[in-house]
């Protein structure tokens, strides 16, 4: 958990200062309902301190999406986080931890998607979400 709140820190730090030129944006159309969905995605930053093994070659992103009624924000990972101190329900793993935006310090809680098999590989990466 102590990696991984260090991997967000350092995640937060880079993307905030980062200019939104850097950002990869996107609008994608459900072709069957015609509703929008407008997403940007951070470049790839990688922790200030080496992390121990099996995680030396992580790296994450942080995503913003929008579908005009919700807004959500999510963390992608290069290898899935092992998460320390979190609690099980209706398909999540949530978790909190302290994260640095700018200046100011905020806790944040958040979700991990339990996925099948199956679905796991399919997916790049772990994706975490803002509660």
């Amino acid at each position: 958990m102590r990696a991984l709140s260090g991997l967000l820190l350092v995640i937060t730090l880079a993307t905030a200062t980062s200019a939104a030129a850097q950002w990869t944006n996107s609008v994608s159309k459900d072709e069957m309902t015609n509703e929008q969905v407008v997403s940007a995605i951070s470049p790839r930053a990688t922790p200030s301190q080496p992390m121990e093994l099996p995680y030396t070659d992580t790296d994450a992103w942080v995503g913003f999406m929008c579908d005009g009624k919700n807004e959500w924000v999510y963390l992608g990972f290069s290898n899935t986080p092992n998460l320390n101190n979190t609690e099980l329900g209706d398909g999540f793993n949530y978790f909190s931890t302290r994260l640095k935006w700018g200046q100011e310090i905020k806790n944040a809680r958040f979700s991990q998607k339990l996925l099948p098999v199956r679905s796991r590989q399919r997916e790049a990466g772990s994706c975490l979400t803002g509660v």
